[in-house]
């Protein structure tokens, strides 16, 4: 029911009461003047206006100021800082179970210290293609290629279906035990974070972006002229859609990577 028509049975309540009983015959109803009032009725309601809310505008001011302090540079620090303490007290022993241990002498890999490829993926990605870009990423030898989760899978609540989810994404051998730290795993790196879905405006998985001009961090720098992004969505190779983000983007550094995506880090 629309707020229109409520106003107009409200009105015809007020002129008419609440029925005690129902009439027994219909000459008991005058139809020409119930019609009449419902048409002055609708007549009032085109001229009635809801009035503003007094608050609106102190609460839009002040859910500017609480977005203002969250972006600060200053609260991410301690926001980041706090992330970084909260895995290392509380999920080091999980980690340690269940993630793959990283490879030592790893290179640097072919992206500069400003630019990030993030591959945005969910638990409903088929698990051959996440395996797919593990097997790649793992070719690249590349830190600033990550792929990236909103949340965690079935939750907040339990964290192990995370770590089982990305433990069956970097074995290699899916008949490999359950104990992640004697499985053979492809150097890839999966990290959980919903601000980045919410900087590119993910809607849907697979999506791949490459940003440039960023802070060696990762951050967006303040400055953002030269700051640029790239987004293609699409159940395709990660060689594929990196190839087609650099037809309009021409970076040398990609062209380079996606050479390593194919044929391993150690191709020019």
């Amino acid at each position: 029911m629309t707020f229109r028509n409520i106003i107009i049975f409200f009105f015809v309540f007020l002129l008419f009461g609440y029925p005690c009983s129902v009439p027994a015959a219909e000459e008991n109803f005058d139809l020409p003047a119930i019609s009449g009032v419902l048409q002055q009725v609708e007549e009032k309601t085109k001229t009635m206006s809801v009035p503003e809310n007094e608050d609106t505008k102190i609460g839009q001011e002040k859910a500017e100021s609480l977005m203002q302090h969250f972006q600060a540079p200053e609260f991410q620090a301690v926001l980041q800082a706090e992330q970084q303490r909260v895995a290392d007290t509380m999920f080091s022993d999980v980690l340690a179970e269940f993630a793959p241990q990283e490879k030592q002498g790893q290179s640097p890999g072919k992206l500069s210290t400003n630019e990030r490829v993030y591959l945005f993926v969910s638990s409903s990605v088929p698990l051959s293609t996440l395996k797919s870009y593990a097997t790649m990423i793992d070719r690249a030898r590349d830190p600033n290629v990550v792929m990236v989760l909103r949340g965690f899978v079935g939750g907040m609540k339990k964290i192990k279906p995370t770590m089982e989810f990305i433990v069956d994404v970097l074995k290699k051998d899916p008949a490999c035990g359950d104990g992640a730290a004697q499985c053979d795993s492809y150097n890839a790196s999966i990290q959980i974070d919903p601000q980045l879905f919410q900087r590119y405006r993910i809607e849907q998985v697979p999506t791949v972006v490459y940003a440039s001009g960023l802070k060696s961090d990762g951050e967006e720098p303040e400055e953002q002229a030269s700051h640029r992004d790239f987004v293609i969505a699409g159940d395709a190779g990660l060689d594929w859609l990196l190839e087609k983000i650099n037809r309009e983007a021409k970076s040398r550094t990609l062209d380079s990577l996606i050479s390593s995506l194919r044929h391993g880090g150690e191709q020019q």
